[in-house]
């Protein structure tokens, strides 16, 4: 699993933390809305996500994304 969190939004950037558990949302990347791109800046501490897992996730909200909404909470079942 993949567990996010919207933390902030900065104009087209959004700020979420995520975890492969919802105790574990240590894990902290950035969604461009322009672009639709992702920079992870940090990997959760007690569990472990692979980078392919939080791009299948991010294409299941690809079309809110596009139209400037950036969801609250995000997961994926792998």
């Amino acid at each position: 699993m993949v567990y996010c969190k919207l933390v902030s939004i900065d104009g087209n950037i959004a700020k979420y933390i995520f975890g492969g558990s919802y105790k574990d949302l240590t894990g902290v990347f950035f969604v461009n809305k322009d672009d639709l791109s992702f920079n992870l800046t940090k990997m959760p501490q007690n569990s472990y996500v692979l980078v392919r897992h939080l791009q299948s996730m991010l294409s299941n909200y690809i079309d809110e994304i596009k139209k400037g909404y950036f969801p609250d909470k995000m997961s994926r079942e792998i």
